[in-house]
């Protein structure tokens, strides 16, 4: 099996949330970050037909691009990692030793629905960065949604807002901007708030994977 280049992407990415990961038998992988703020779930090109652990995704992958003509296999506890030139006998890890998400997230009927491009996730990271910040509040007023770069320790403070978009819907939810590791892209943003109980799926237009995310 070679891995395609989406999912090499995507599971670039699963190593910024978690070095852990196990990937089951089938075409689907989640995982969670450490303090279980953000779950992320994805559908990969390939079907794997064994279930295993790795321990340190980032080290897997610089394994698995030593060369670009890589194919895995597994035999026993050991993944193959094999090119014309060279093979790698990497050794899995057993579920009991790595932090995965052991039961599937269930999504609840969200309630309301935004756009979000990568240009404006570009221009709120960046001034983030300049201003020294580390929160955004997505705010909707009835016309018009605004994501808002602040400390929310700290309103009075430097703040950034952008312009989102046009809503009908009324709503205010803030996130650590440090939970928000998404791939690059486009994404529908759903919400719900559920008797204060708050929470967000941010889903990828381009590519087979979202993110659930807890506001602050």
């Amino acid at each position: 099996m070679k891995l395609s280049n989406n999912t090499k992407t995507i599971l670039k990415n699963f190593a910024s949330i978690n070095p852990n990961l196990v990937i089951e038998k089938g075409n689907k992988v989640a995982t969670h970050s450490p303090n279980k703020k953000l779950y992320a779930e994805a559908q990969f090109d390939e079907t794997f037909d064994n279930e295993f652990g790795i321990y340190d995704l980032n080290e897997f992958l610089s394994v698995c691009s030593l060369s670009d003509d890589c194919e895995i296999s597994f035999s026993g506890n050991k993944v193959i990692i094999k090119s014309k030139n060279f093979s790698v006998k990497y050794r899995t890890s057993s579920k009991d030793c790595l932090n995965y998400p052991e039961k599937k997230l269930k999504a609840p009927e969200f309630t309301n629905t935004l756009q979000i491009t990568e240009d404006q996730l570009n221009q709120i990271n960046k001034a983030a960065s300049v201003l020294g910040k580390s929160d955004m509040s997505l705010v909707a007023d009835g016309s018009r949604v605004v994501a808002t770069v602040l400390d929310t320790k700290d309103r009075e403070a430097h703040q950034f807002s952008l312009n989102i978009g046009e809503t009908t819907d009324e709503f205010e939810y803030t996130f650590l901007l440090a939970n928000l590791r998404m791939l690059p892209g486009d994404y529908t943003i759903d919400l719900v708030d559920i008797n204060g109980n708050k929470l967000s799926c941010w889903t990828n237009s381009n590519l087979p994977v979202r993110y659930f995310v807890a506001p602050m």
